[in-house]
């Protein structure tokens, strides 16, 4: 059977099975005709139908594919497979089948309408599985797709789809870039390295992006204008994004890649342009990219500009409103109505639109109308409001390099050089940056930043910023040699240096290069030609450039005022230049005349320019004589520009004539602050005054004592001008005020090495050094100027004050001496002072500080040259016989005291003989008064008390005084010391009112602790110890380191009977005071006297050492102190110092002697007795014996005439017996000394003392007879008063000379059974184990005893005493004596050390003492 007939018969029957449902038949029957026919298509069609049926989907699609692949162009075996893919997840394979069968039913004419509904029902089934499929479904049906072509707009919009498909790829790529780059943040730390990473980043996802195609396929399909628009945008946005992004290539290989080459996205930016798009990116890019030449090359760009003000204008958009304010700014080349008529055009329309929205456009046109109106008043305002606006506007288009170079030349324009160098910096950078990302170098635009920021160098900081701007220009011409600018730029600075040929040179180049047409460099080139006295060339030149100004607005006003201002100064630097050779008045008036008329034209072109201001106020001064004109005009060139340094001088130089220098000052700051005067300043040469405005500000701050900020502006002047003598002066003075003393020293000092015959130097100098109390060269360096001028006042009050200063000072350090001279010297520069101005309230204070210190000194007191000061006095006071009759006589504390009292009466007078004297000097007047009448009061209440009565004299003055502090408090109640002094004087008449007076002053000067002082001495006075106490207490916490509060503290203690705590009291007083407070001195010698004294202690003798300083220091304050000599004789009778003790004796003695004379008191006569037997026994110490003898019997005779019995007087009458029975005694008269001595124990009976003394002086007479008698006389003691341990020790020396075993055993008996309290009375000496030793020494001369039993008995009573260790154990005594506690004497130390025997120890025993006088054993 042929295969044809057989093909069809199995065809048949398969179609017979398909029908009968037997499906594995059919896949027989077609199996056997691909077997005869392996092409046949239907056969493949009934197999994958048979599977289909059977839900075999694998095989059907597999035969299916097979029937296509034999008949492609067929629908069956297509919309078979579509079918089955219908019912699949796989997505992908779908869309593939359906592309393909699209494209089948296409070819054939089908209708798709079906085939587009299956698409979206099988997106509607699984679409919502996974954002992937979503996507793929986009990408299968959009424009540039085989459904999308195909089936259009039936699936779904196509708009729609590639917009859809748009943003779920933008948003998984910043999804990414933000996974990413949070990733890296924790990662890297570094930010530099973490930018490098997030740039990289973004670079990976944008260079495998598809989205600049489906941004493109959008703006190709679709029909709707604003998508497109956005869509555009959106590109241009990614675009730049990815340009920004990608890697810096050497070779520029991605400029040749599409699509984010550079030039192609500029080709975009200029499309965008040209349809006028709303993208603000594409605009501001355009600007920037255009990279104009200079703002002139704008002017082909205006319709450009302004579409984009149009544009934008609603939007409120910065670069917008920038760009409007820059068009109708002065450095515009526009005409500023087109700006303002295409912001707000005119409604020309008007008539056609009248009916059209009436009403609602009523108001819209009026409030732009108004808006208008307001634009147009803000461009008439001044620069600084425009700057405002422009300022405000950048703050948001930071971004843009065009936004930059337009406030970066409006800066310029207005010369904020030091803005436009901040601004010009910022710019750089954004450019750098721009090159850096874009690769394309905008090189005019960094030619205009580069030479900005050299013209800045010129004016900012001049000249130090020169080198930098010349260095800047230079390489500016090297990469662009015909730049104009650079080349002008660096022809200012060769003039600003005078290097005028070289700067003439330069710009007679750039005319050649340029032409002679361009004005700004003939302009440069004429004036630098005036400049070198060319004056007829630069005239001209200045002459043509001020022809080729035909244009009148505000910027060509302003040249054509400087070219006929430099004219002018032409005109006038010529006729100062020939001003002698030119003979003919008429020629020098002329040329005044016309240089006069330029600068009038200059000022008709501009008012504004103040340099003609300044030129025309020279002619007024200087030719014309007119002062007051050229005055207005030096007003008018500096109100105008703060910068005219000559109009500024001129105007500061009339009010500092005036001493106005609070508007002088005001000038001077206005001058320093403004940026165009500092660098004007600077350029002066040497010859002319840098630092007048500085000196002058010094001067000004000096006047009104804001002396820091003084300082301040004398160093800047001195920065200016090293060599500035005035500005030297004026910052040492300044250093003086504000304390700063030393540093003041060190100006005077190197103002002296520049001008060694500056006498104010040398002035200010000494008052430096009279404040450091370096008085000697102080007077030294006031003296020598004194030479210089001998009538300067100012130098003779400097004179004596430092001399008062200087005797305070002696008067402290105790140079009571130079002292006197000090105040002698300076009584004589009073005289002379007063012979220039006898009103000084200085003069008069300074006399009654000289008599204060007479008194404080009162043992000088009688060389005071009281005629000198009457003399001084009586020319000034008429009512000096009133006062001065008292004067005549010898009271010199009475005399001082009138003469302190007048003086101060003196300089009231002079301050109330003006008529309008402050309050406060007239209070501080009745004050010194006052003062000084109470400190008269208390001087004469000490010197003439008597019986605790006041005489009329001193409470007379205490009365005035009090009045005098009245009167200073009306005038002034809020000063304290006004309160205390009346409160001091009101201590002895009212204690109340004294004590609210007190209380007064400590709400006034709650931390002054003399008040608290003052108010603690009036309740010590009136017995409350205890509110004295807190008080006291008070003072202290205020000021520990005074001494007075601690007396007080020491005398409230001494009321209470706790003597030893108020004598550590009066001591740390004393300590405290450093030993200068009489009151101080006084107390503590007293305490050391009342303290119980023991012979052998070394911090005993130490104290008396310091008493007698303190009382030899008292008594300089008050030598004829009964009290005070009374101590020192006491002390220097305890030292041993017989000299000084007899002088002081001698001298309390006939004080004591005329006193008694004067009011013959029993009290007095006690006193003069105890003094007469204390200086018999300080004869007796110091061997005169025939003196000792008289003045103990003067002193006995004296007490038989008085019938006084009490303890004082028997003491005195035992002292004087036993000073002249010891005399007697040492002068061999022994029968006399024994009389006297039986005498005294007739009278006394046997005390312990002078049964010892009686002993001992019997035993040395060294007879059998007088040897039992003292043994005898010591026996007998021991049995009437017990035994004692002197009596024993006495007893047992005896003993071991007499070699008395019997008494030798007893005595060892009882110095061994001694009581704990009477060991301890030989504590000091340790004589008990010393005669222990020798005693049992002398019993047992066999050695047969313990001879450290006694020294160990020593040592568990004393164990920290050095002498008890030196018997047992010298290396334990050497560490005992060396401790830090230890008082040991140099000798005994070096004894010990001795004792050591090594090298060392011997070496130092000799450092300690050369000659060790070591004490013998007994």
């Amino acid at each position: 059977m042929p295969p044809p007939i057989k093909v069809s018969k199995l065809m048949k029957a398969a179609k017979q099975c398909m029908q009968a449902g037997d499906f594995d038949g059919v896949i027989d029957h077609a199996k056997s005709i691909l077997k005869l026919d392996n092409a046949n298509y239907t056969a493949y069609l009934l197999i994958a139908r048979a599977n289909i049926s059977m839900q075999k989907y694998e095989l059907a699609s597999h035969h299916l594919e097979c029937a296509i692949k034999i008949q492609p162009d067929l629908v069956p075996a297509w919309k078979g497979l579509f079918s089955i893919a219908k019912e699949s997840q796989d997505y992908k394979s779908f869309f593939q089948i359906a592309s393909g069968y699209c494209q089948v039913l296409a070819n054939t004419n089908e209708n798709l309408v079906e085939f587009a509904r299956d698409i979206n029902l099988y997106f509607k089934k699984f679409g919502n599985n996974s954002s992937e499929f979503k996507k793929y479904y986009l990408f299968s049906i959009i424009p540039t797709s085989v459904i999308g072509d195909i089936c259009n707009n039936l699936i779904i919009q196509q708009d729609a789809a590639l917009k859809n498909l748009i943003d779920i790829i933008e948003n998984e790529e910043q999804k990414l870039i933000k996974d990413e780059t949070r990733r890296l943040f924790f990662k890297v730390a570094q930010s530099d390295l973490r930018d490098e990473g997030e740039v990289k980043i973004r670079w990976s996802v944008y260079s495998s992006s598809c989205l600049p195609n489906l941004f493109q396929i959008l703006i190709n399909t679709t029909k709707n204008d604003q998508l497109r628009a956005e869509t555009e945008s959106k590109n241009l946005h990614y675009l730049y994004e990815m340009l920004i992004n990608a890697p810096e290539s050497p070779s520029n290989q991605l400029q040749q890649q599409n699509p984010f080459n550079k030039d192609k996205i500029q080709n975009l930016i200029s499309d965008l342009v040209l349809v006028k798009s709303s993208c603000y990116l594409a605009w501001e890019l355009y600007f920037d990219w255009e990279d104009y030449l200079d703002f002139n090359y704008m002017v082909h760009d205006i319709d450009n500009i302004l579409n984009f003000i149009h544009i934008f204008d609603s939007t409120q958009n910065s670069l917008t409103k920038l760009l409007f304010y820059f068009g109708i700014s002065d450095i515009s080349p526009f005409d500023k109505e087109l700006f303002l008529k295409r912001r707000y055009p005119q409604n020309e329309n008007k008539n056609k639109n009248k009916n059209k929205n009436k009403n609602k456009n009523k108001n819209s046109k009026n409030q732009k109308k108004i808006e208008k109106n307001k634009i147009k008043t803000d461009a008439k305002n001044h620069k600084k409001e425009l700057l405002e606006k422009l300022l405000e506007s950048f703050e948001n288009c930071k971004t843009s390099i065009l936004a930059h170079r337009i406030v970066i030349a409006y800066f310029l324009y207005i010369k904020d050089y030091r803005s436009t160098f901040e601004y010009s910096q910022s710019a750089i950078g954004l450019l750098v940056k721009h090159q850096k990302q874009i690769g394309h170098l905008l090189s005019n635009t960094r030619q205009a930043f580069l030479t900005t920021i050299g013209t800045c160098f010129i004016y900012h900081e001049a000249p130090k910023n020169f080198p930098r701007a010349l260095k800047l220009f230079d390489n500016v011409l090297l990469e662009f040699p015909n730049n104009k600018k650079a080349k002008i730029g660096k022809g200012l600075i060769l003039i600003e240096k005078k290097q005028l040929e070289q700067a003439k040179a330069l710009f007679q180049d750039v005319l050649e290069d340029q032409g002679h047409d361009d004005t700004d460099t003939l302009l440069e080139l004429s004036w630098c030609q005036v400049q070198l006295s060319e004056f007829e060339e630069g005239r001209r030149g200045l002459v043509k450039c001020l022809e080729t100004l035909t244009h009148v607005d505000t910027v060509t006003n302003q040249l054509r005022a400087k070219i006929n201002w430099r004219i002018a100064e032409s005109y006038l630097l010529y006729l100062k230049q020939n001003y002698d050779d030119i003979s003919d008045d008429n020629i020098k008036v002329e040329i005044v005349k016309l240089a006069h008329d330029y600068l009038i034209d200059s000022l008709r072109s501009s008012r504004n320019y103040a340099p003609s201001y300044t030129s025309l106020g020279e002619i007024y001064l200087s030719y014309y004589g007119d002062e007051n004109k050229a005055i207005k005009c030096f007003f008018n060139a500096f109100e105008i520009d703060a910068g005219e340094i000559e109009a500024a001088r001129y105007i500061v130089e009339t009010f500092c004539s005036k001493s106005d220098w609070e508007t002088a000052k005001i000038v001077c700051e206005r001058l320093i602050s403004s940026p165009k005067a500092r660098p004007l300043l600077a350029n002066l040469t040497e010859n002319d005054d840098k630092s007048w405005p500085y000196r002058v500000l010094g001067t000004s701050c000096l006047e009104v004592q804001d002396y820091v900020n003084a300082v301040v502006h004398f160093s800047t002047a001195l920065r200016c001008n090293e060599t500035d003598i005035e500005s030297l002066i004026g910052l040492g003075e300044s250093y003086l005020k504000c304390g700063r003393i030393e540093g003041g020293v060190k100006v005077f000092n190197h103002t002296l090495k520049i001008q060694p015959d500056n006498w104010y130097a040398k002035y200010l100098l000494a008052i430096a050094q009279r404040s450091l109390k370096e008085y000697p060269s102080s007077l030294i360096n006031l003296k020598t100027v004194i030479d210089l001028k001998p009538n300067e006042s100012a130098i003779v009050i400097a004179l004596y004050e430092t001399l008062i200063e200087s005797a305070t000072s002696n008067v402290e350090g105790g140079f009571y001496g130079r002292s006197i001279e000090n105040c002698l010297e300076a009584i004589d520069y009073i005289k002379r002072a007063r012979e220039l101005n006898f009103k000084s309230v200085k003069l008069w204070k300074a006399i009654t500080d000289i008599i204060r210190l007479f008194l404080t000194v009162k043992e000088k007191i009688e060389s005071i040259p009281w005629e000198s000061i009457v003399e001084i006095i009586i020319a000034s006071l008429k009512d000096y016989e009133k006062e001065g009759s008292e004067i005549q006589n010898n009271d010199y504390i009475k005399v001082c005291s009138i003469l302190s009292i007048l003086s101060a009466k003196v300089g009231l007078i002079s301050i109330l003989s003006e008529n309008k004297t402050a309050r406060v000097l007239r209070s501080m007047g009745w004050y010194n008064l006052g003062l000084v009448e109470l400190e008269s009061f208390i001087n004469l209440f000490n010197s003439s008390e008597k019986n605790g009565k006041m005489d009329n004299k001193s409470i007379r003055f205490r009365d005035s005084s009090v009045k005098c502090f009245k009167k200073a408090i009306q005038l002034e109640s809020q000063v304290s010391d006004y309160w205390v002094g009346l409160g001091i004087c009101l201590m002895s008449i009212n204690p109340r009112i004294s004590q609210h007076c007190f209380i007064k002053a400590s709400t006034l000067a709650s931390k002054d602790y003399n008040v608290w002082n003052n108010l603690g001495v009036l309740y010590l006075n009136c017995g409350d110890i205890d509110l004295a106490q807190k008080v006291f207490s008070k003072s202290q916490s205020l000021c520990p380191q005074e001494s007075t509060c601690w007396l007080g503290d020491g005398l409230c203690l001494e009321f209470e009977q706790n003597f030893e705590k108020s004598n550590q009291l009066f001591k740390h007083s004393f300590v405290v005071s450093n030993g200068k407070n009489p009151a101080s001195q006084l107390l503590f010698a007293l305490s050391v006297i009342n303290q119980k004294l023991h012979n052998g202690s070394i911090a005993s003798k130490q104290d008396l050492s310091m008493a007698s300083f303190a009382i030899l220091r008292f008594l300089k304050f008050g030598p004829n102190s009964e009290i005070g000599l009374e101590c020192a004789c006491i002390i220097f009778e305890r030292l041993k110092d017989y000299e000084v003790g007899k002088k002081l004796g001698n001298k309390l003695s006939e004080i004591l002697e005329n006193k008694y004379e004067k009011e013959e008191s029993e009290k007095v006569l006690l006193q003069f007795v105890q003094v007469k037997t204390q200086l018999s026994r300080i004869y007796l110490g110091s061997g005169e014996y025939e003196l000792s003898i008289e003045e103990a019997e003067y002193a006995l005779d004296l007490l038989e005439e008085t019938e006084l019995e009490n303890k004082d007087i028997e003491e005195c009458i035992l002292s004087a017996r036993i000073c002249i029975g010891l005399s007697n005694f040492f002068l061999d008269e022994l029968k006399l000394g024994l009389n006297q001595f039986k005498i005294i124990l007739e009278m006394f009976h046997s005390t312990q003392r002078l049964v010892l003394l009686l002993s001992q002086i019997l035993y040395s007479l060294s007879t059998e007879e007088t040897k039992d008698a003292a043994l005898e006389e010591l026996l007998e003691n021991i049995e009437i008063n017990g035994k004692s341990v002197l009596i024993l020790l006495t007893l047992g020396a005896i003993s071991i000379l007499e070699n008395d075993h019997q008494i030798m055993q007893y005595v060892k008996e009882e110095l061994e059974h001694l009581s704990l309290e009477e060991a301890l009375e030989d504590s000091l000496l340790h004589n008990v184990p010393k005669i222990l030793a020798i005693l049992k020494m002398k019993l047992y001369p066999k050695g047969d005893f313990e001879g450290t039993k006694e020294w160990q008995r020593q040592i568990m009573l004393f164990p920290n005493d050095w002498a008890v260790w030196e018997t047992v154990n010298k290396d334990a005594s050497l560490e005992i004596a060396t401790g830090r506690q230890t008082q040991v004497y140099a000798g005994d130390l070096a004894r010990l050390y001795l004792k050591n025997s090594s090298k060392k120890a011997v070496q130092r025993s000799v450092f300690l003492y050369p000659r060790p006088d070591l004490r013998p054993f007994f």
